[in-house]
């Protein structure tokens, strides 16, 4: 009885250690001073829009639309067109600046949304409108736009300069980030830096937060394509009961990527939710029921993610394909392990078609992080910057073979609103995002710097 008594003691002692531990972490982490990105007005504006409203309605789903489009982009911007030298890889457009030998190489991957566009694009109330304005030919004008502008004030730039403008029709043969690496693997190049698009600047009613925030994905985890099949004398139907009832059966756990994540998100609550998630480990089965339930937005950077395509008959069998974008916490046996029960419930078949792994993480240290932080920093200056592992892409793998610092991230302020729009297909973004965007690149492509091994 003594013994358990004593034992007793011990637990309250540990438990009550463990909350003013908590307690402590959570004063000691003061909240952030809330920080709201508010864009100024800037002179630039009209134009800027009007430049991109051209390039928008531009068919490029079509050759003779493609040719149209570079066309307007060599009116645009001559400067660019003069000073780089311009080549065919594949079926995607590469441009390149040599500026000195030791300094950094940059990589800027863009591409033109060759699957839709919107010959009837407008602005209205400070909105730009029209597909492809959000993915991408808006990123595409801005990282051109501050190449012209940088070569029209100083004539030259201080960074060895690729921009990659990759043709993304699917319905060709190769992949055009596949072909683009191949080439610069074949060359032997390699780069400090590669910046493709990412999610960027968010306003705080998309997490539910105080702040805005800038993600910077810094890695992007395993990816794994599963074909489902049932012989044609069953229901094709079953096969649309299985992807109902599996959607949504992933869910969020906290590892050691994530908890820096959710620690980053945590200054940014009140004083009782700033206690939770500065302890994740401590209240773990709190937080992941919070994510699941009222937190949803933040809990979708932090699991598996499965899209299915549309049911197709092939032979005597109904099909359906679903990729996996798997959260750091999920490796593909874990997957299957998972879809065991339902596969055997509706006796469905599977196969696995493919399984890529997670890329390499680039190192919040590194020397392309640094340059990505500290545009902006010089460019937005109210947010706070959060580096998190990607699950929901990617093509990010890729480019992982040409260097070790690849990063996605877009300077194009996306409103909650604007992002909820985009998946419902009505594409738009704020006009004064812009001339943000331009400065931004400017930062990364021409900034001033000791010379350094790339």
């Amino acid at each position: 009885m003594k013994y358990v008594i004593i034992a007793l003691i011990a637990i309250i002692c540990i438990f009550i250690l463990i909350t003013l531990l908590s307690l402590l972490i959570a004063i000691i982490n003061k909240n952030h001073k809330p920080k709201t990105l508010k864009l100024i007005e800037n002179d630039r504006d009209n134009d800027y829009a009007e430049e991109v409203l051209s390039l928008i309605r531009i068919n490029t789903e079509i050759e003779e639309g493609k040719t149209l489009f570079f066309k307007k982009l060599k009116t645009l911007f001559p400067r660019v067109f003069k000073c780089f030298k311009l080549e065919n890889i594949g079926s995607n457009i590469c441009l390149t600046y040599d500026a000195k030998e030791n300094v950094s190489h940059i990589l800027i991957v863009t591409h033109m949304d060759n699957l839709s566009y919107d010959e009837k694009a407008y602005e209205d109330n400070g909105e730009i409108y029209g597909k492809g304005t959000f993915d991408s030919k808006a990123y595409l004008y801005v990282t051109f736009k501050a190449i012209e502008e940088s070569l029209e004030l100083k004539g030259s730039l201080n960074t060895n300069l690729v921009i990659a403008v990759i043709d993304r029709d699917e319905t060709k043969e190769y992949n055009g980030n596949n072909q683009i690496v191949n080439e610069f693997l074949r060359r032997g190049k390699f780069f400090t830096l590669v910046l493709k698009e990412g999610t960027g600047i968010i306003d705080p009613s998309f997490l539910g937060l105080q702040s805005t925030h800038a993600l910077i994905g810094v890695g992007a985890t395993g990816e794994m394509t599963i074909n489902f099949h049932i012989p044609k004398t069953k229901d094709k139907k079953i096969l649309e009961k299985f992807a109902l009832e599996t959607k949504d059966i992933f869910k969020t756990e906290i590892d050691q990527y994530n908890k820096r994540v959710l620690k980053a998100f945590g200054k940014d609550m009140d004083f009782m939710n700033r206690l939770i998630y500065l302890n994740p480990y401590i209240f773990k089965r709190h937080i992941k029921n919070e994510l699941e339930n009222n937190a949803i937005e933040i809990g979708k950077l932090l699991k598996t993610h499965v899209n299915f395509e549309e049911i197709i008959e092939t032979g005597n069998k109904y099909i359906l394909k679903a990729k996996y974008n798997l959260a750091s916490h999920d490796i593909p046996a874990e997957i299957i392990r998972i879809l065991i029960p339902y596969l055997n419930k509706y006796k469905i078949d599977y196969r696995v078609e493919k399984i890529i792994d997670p890329s390499k993480f680039a190192l919040t240290t590194s020397r392309g992080y640094r340059i990505v932080k500290k545009a902006i920093i010089d460019v937005f200056k109210n947010v706070y910057i959060v580096p998190y592992i990607v699950t929901k892409i990617t093509n990010r793998h890729y480019f992982s073979k040409v260097s070790d610092c690849v990063i996605r991230f877009s300077p194009l302020y996306y409103t909650h609103k604007a992002i909820k729009d985009a998946y419902n297909g009505n594409e738009h973004i704020m006009k004064r995002s812009l001339s943000y965007g331009v400065d931004f690149f400017k930062k990364i492509i021409d900034r001033e710097e000791k010379n350094v091994l790339s």
